[in-house]
């Protein structure tokens, strides 16, 4: 098993690092991972038990530990903890600022509100074309996305 977690550290002009805050994170299926202000958002793919599979193909494999997405706080503050969770559908933020973020899902991209322990759902939205995204420009209330030759939608949230 490998071992993850995040630090958090102080670089002073002489190049003296003080750490001052360690924060496991206790999974290895990381998908994705953006910053905003004062948050760190980490997505999580499912992992699944293909030992329940038996018999004949397809295998549809029980699912071991369920995917999501973790908003870990304190970067100002100076110790990190995980200030708000999404259980379940969350490929990778594609953008993130203050307490929301865009996250990639099944069904296209959603935001999410991550002020309380548990994200709410404030929007989700299908992209146009391929349904593919390469930029997210965030504000407080909405997101341009930047879609190739399908041009640029904007999403209100």
């Amino acid at each position: 098993l490998v071992s993850r977690s995040l630090k958090l550290a102080d670089v002073a002009p002489t190049n003296h690092v003080t750490l001052r805050s360690t924060l496991p994170i206790g999974v290895e299926n990381v998908s994705g991972v953006r910053v905003a202000e004062d948050r760190v958002y980490l997505s999580r793919n499912a992992v699944y038990d293909y030992t329940t599979c038996t018999g004949a193909a397809p295998c549809l494999p029980a699912v071991a530990e369920e995917g999501g997405m973790s908003a870990v706080g304190g970067i100002r503050a100076g110790t990190l903890s995980v200030v708000s969770e999404l259980k379940g559908d969350a490929r990778w933020p594609a953008a993130a600022r203050g307490t929301k973020v865009a996250l990639y899902t099944d069904t296209g991209l959603s935001v999410y509100d991550t002020s309380a322990p548990t994200a709410k759902l404030l929007t989700e939205a299908r992209l146009r074309g391929w349904g593919y995204t390469s930029f997210v420009a965030m504000s407080d209330d909405h997101m341009l996305c930047s879609l190739g030759e399908f041009g640029l939608q904007s999403i209100s949230f």
